[in-house]
C-alpha cells in the first residue's frame, strides 16, 4: 500500500511539472506577446492584404418602441472574430496554455460606428471589455450593450402595426477591400438567450453587409410587430360599447324626462374615454394618422349626433296639441301612413285611444254602438266617393280631390311625428354603427 501511494506521489509531481499552468507562465507569454505589440497597426504580416473580419449579431430582447420619438431601443451581442498574426505561440512552451483573456484596449480590433445613433456616435462595445486570444492567432470578441436607433414608425394599422428597424455599423476611415474586409456570420433568431417582449412579437431578423458608396456597412435588420390584445380589451371594445349604447336614447319613452341626461351622459362618458385612450396613442402624423384615431372620432361624432336628434325628438313630442302639422311634413316623415297603422292597431283595444276623423264623433253612455254606426257610415261615404272617381273623365282633378280628402281624414299629431322619426333614427343609428363596426373589421384584415 505504501509504495502505490510513493508511486502516485511521484507520477503527480512528473505530469504536474509538464502540463501544469502557473501564473508565472501566463504572465510570461504575455509580456512576450505585449512587449513589442503595437495597437495602431492592422495585424497583417502583409499590409498589402485586407484584414479579414468576421461579424455577427444575436438579438437578445427589445427594450422598447417608442413610436412618436422614432427611437428603437434593443439589446443585442456582436459576435467579431479575426487573426492577428502577433498573438500566436506555441502552448507546450507556457505550461501548455491555449487561450486566454486580454483587455482590448491592449490589441488592435476593427473600430465599428453605428451610423444611425439615437443619441451619441461611438465606437462599439465599452470599457473593461475583454478579448478572446487563442494560440493560432484568432481573436474572439463579444461586444454587447443597448443600442439606441431612429426608425420610422409606421402606425397607420395602430395596433396592428408592423415595423422593420435597421443597425447600421460602418467601419471607421478604413479603406474597403484594401484594409478591411467584412464577412457576415449566420444571424440567431431562435437564439436560447432571447428574451420576449410583452408588448412586442419578433417576426425575423437578418444581418447583411452592402457596399454604398465604395464603403462597406453591416446591417442588423429586425422586424417584429405589436401584441393588439390590451390595446382592443382597453380601447377599441369599451368604445364600441359606448357606440352601441348611444342608439337606446331613441327607446327611452319621451314622457320618462330622461333621454337628455341619458344621451349627454353616454357623450361626456366617451368624450372622458377618448380624453384617457388618448395619451396611449401614438401622437404623430407621419406617414399617417392611425385608423384607430378616425374610428374613435367617429364614435364621437355619432354621440353627438344622436344627442341632437334625440333633442330635436324632443322639441316635435312637446309642440302644443293644437298646432297643425303641415302636409308636408306628413308626406316627408310617412306620418299618414303611420297613423293609419297605429290606428289599425288600435282598434283591436277598446282601451286605446284611436284616430278621429275630421267630422268627428261623440260618444254617449253607449257609445260603442253610436262609434260602429258612425265608422260604417264613413266607410260607406269613402266607398261612394271611389264609385263616384271610376266613372269620372280621366283628367285627374276629381282623383286628385278624393286623395286629398282622404288624407285630410286622418288627424296627424306631434307626438305621433315624434315616435315616427324615434324609430328612424333608431333604424339609421344601429346601421351607422354597424357599419362604422364592419368598416374597422374589414380595415385591419389580415392584420
Amino acid at each position: 500500500m505504501g509504495r502505490f501511494v510513493l508511486k502516485l506521489y511521484f507520477l503527480t509531481i512528473y505530469y504536474g511539472s509538464i502540463t501544469g499552468q502557473t501564473y508565472s507562465d501566463m504572465d510570461k507569454l504575455y509580456k512576450n506577446l505585449t512587449s513589442s505589440y503595437n495597437k495602431n497597426i492592422r495585424p497583417t504580416n502583409d499590409l498589402t492584404l485586407p484584414t479579414h473580419v468576421e461579424i455577427g449579431f444575436t438579438l437578445v430582447n427589445i427594450k422598447e418602441f417608442v413610436e412618436k420619438d422614432n427611437k428603437l431601443a434593443i439589446t443585442g451581442l456582436f459576435t467579431i472574430q479575426w487573426g492577428d498574426f502577433n498573438m500566436m505561440w506555441n502552448p507546450s512552451h507556457y505550461g501548455g496554455i491555449s487561450t486566454f483573456l486580454i483587455p482590448q484596449n491592449d490589441v488592435w480590433k476593427p473600430e465599428l460606428l453605428l451610423g444611425n445613433s439615437y443619441n451619441n456616435i461611438h465606437p462599439l462595445g465599452f470599457e473593461r471589455l475583454n478579448i478572446r486570444v487563442f494560440a493560432n492567432g484568432t481573436m474572439h470578441w463579444w461586444p454587447g450593450d443597448v443600442y439606441e436607433v431612429t426608425c420610422a414608425a409606421d402606425i397607420t394599422y395602430y395596433p396592428f402595426d408592423e415595423h422593420t428597424c435597421q443597425l447600421i455599423f460602418n467601419p471607421w476611415m478604413y479603406i474597403p477591400h484594401k484594409e478591411m474586409t467584412l464577412h457576415k456570420m449566420t444571424g440567431n433568431l431562435g437564439s436560447p438567450i432571447f428574451f420576449p417582449s410583452g408588448q412586442w412579437e419578433l417576426m425575423k431578423t437578418n444581418i447583411s453587409i452592402e457596399t454604398i458608396k465604395e464603403y462597406e456597412q453591416f446591417t442588423v435588420t429586425i422586424t417584429f410587430r405589436r401584441r393588439p390584445v390590451f390595446i382592443l380589451v382597453n380601447i377599441f371594445i369599451p368604445a364600441s360599447v359606448l357606440g352601441i349604447l348611444t342608439t337606446l336614447v331613441f327607446l327611452l319613452p319621451a314622457e320618462s324626462g330622461e333621454r337628455v341626461s341619458f344621451s349627454i351622459t353616454v357623450l361626456l362618458a366617451l368624450t372622458v374615454f377618448l380624453t384617457i385612450v388618448s395619451d396611449n396613442l401614438p401622437n404623430t402624423t407621419e406617414p399617417s394618422i392611425p385608423r384607430m384615431s378616425y374610428f374613435l372620432l367617429a364614435d364621437l361624432l355619432i354621440s353627438t349626433l344622436a344627442t341632437i336628434c334625440a333633442m330635436l325628438g324632443l322639441r316635435l313630442y312637446h309642440k302644443p296639441e293644437d298646432s297643425k302639422v303641415p302636409m308636408w311634413l306628413q308626406y316627408l316623415t310617412c306620418a299618414v301612413c303611420w297613423c293609419c297603422k297605429v290606428s289599425r292597431s288600435e282598434s283591436n283595444n277598446s282601451n286605446m285611444e284611436k284616430c278621429i276623423f275630421n267630422e268627428g264623433y261623440s260618444r254617449d253612455d253607449h257609445g260603442n254602438d253610436q262609434l260602429k254606426s258612425n265608422l260604417t257610415k264613413k266607410q260607406n261615404s269613402i266607398q261612394e266617393e271611389n264609385v263616384e272617381i271610376q266613372h269620372l273623365d280621366h283628367t285627374g282633378s276629381r282623383k286628385d280631390v278624393s286623395h286629398d280628402d282622404v288624407s285630410k281624414s286622418v288627424t296627424v299629431t306631434w307626438k305621433q311625428i315624434a315616435s315616427f322619426c324615434d324609430v328612424l333614427h333608431f333604424v339609421f343609428f344601429v346601421i351607422l354603427v354597424v357599419s362604422k363596426n364592419l368598416i374597422a373589421l374589414f380595415t385591419f384584415r389580415g392584420y
